[in-house]
């Protein structure tokens, strides 16, 4: 079992190195703080971009496998035969674990880390646990039974879920990418919406909470799109469903010009949106 270290970081919350620093007394510019991971009073801290090369130091495909266990890769010309890797395989040193998606300087915190295989090759290739995998499986556990029950909506059950594991995480990742609403200037952060593009009920566990599954969006462009009034194609060139009048396309303020930044990643889902929520004449 990890032990959740509650009192230094918290899990899913969003740090610089800038704030680390602060936390632990010690300046993190430049140095040793500028690569993918170092040791401070003999505790590793790894800094891990996720599907992307990092700036310096750690330029391998880092990523979550199937079963959100973390594959990591050491430095170039790691080996297992070095003190501080021989230690991080044998789990004789404690791991902070903090991820991000994009070249930003704020990463998530998932927690401790635990090697549960290596391999013998440079730069090492490491397989970690991590405490948040482990809430989030007990999560599924209660999202199951929730689903069980029968004396309740599907609409009910949707929503239970949502507000045990609510859009509150997803939307905080989010924004730290996007700052406002992806379809207009609606910056207020109680006003935005962690929207899914394939939607949550018709999602697998994995879907419900992959990134690539969720726009950041205004109420309006939220229910616009939630409905089915609005979709996009794989340019991100938005839809407008042929059942709204020129009065409604006038009086909700979109037009044939609105974009979002579409990711290659997001096609699928978008495609299943299209098809299957888009409403049609």
């Amino acid at each position: 079992m990890l032990e959740n270290d509650c009192q230094i970081y918290k899990l899913n919350k969003v740090y610089t190195r800038k704030d680390i620093g602060e936390i632990l007394g010690t300046s993190t510019k430049g140095g040793k703080w500028t690569t993918g991971y170092t040791t401070f009073n003999d505790e590793l801290y790894i800094f891990a971009t996720i599907d992307g090369a990092g700036r310096t130091g750690h330029n391998y495909h880092n990523r979550f496998l199937e079963n959100d266990i973390l594959e990591w890769y050491g430095k170039t010309n790691s080996q297992i035969n070095q003190p501080l890797i021989k230690r991080i395989i044998n789990n004789d040193i404690k791991v902070y674990i903090f991820i991000r998606y994009n070249d930003k300087p704020q990463f998530t915190y998932i927690g401790l880390g635990k090697c549960i295989k290596y391999f013998d090759e440079s730069p090492v290739r490491i397989y970690f646990d991590y405490e948040k995998r482990n809430l989030e499986s007990l999560k599924d556990e209660n999202i199951k039974k929730i689903e069980d029950l029968e004396n309740i909506s599907i609409t009910e059950k949707e929503s239970i879920i949502k507000s045990r594991i609510g859009h509150s995480k997803l939307k905080e990742i989010l924004l730290n990418n996007e700052k406002k609403c992806q379809l207009c200037d609606v910056k207020r952060e109680e006003l935005l919406i962690a929207s899914h593009i394939k939607p949550w009920s018709k999602s697998t566990s994995q879907e419900r909470l992959d990134l690539n599954n969720v726009l950041l969006l205004c109420p309006l462009h939220d229910s616009l799109f939630d409905k089915g009034f609005i979709s996009f194609d794989d340019k991100g060139k938005v839809i407008i469903s042929g059942v709204l009048s020129k009065n409604d396309i006038l009086s909700l303020n979109i037009n044939e010009n609105l974009k979002i930044n579409l990711k290659e990643d997001q096609k699928k889902y978008m495609k299943y949106h299209r098809e299957n929520i888009l409403k049609t004449r």
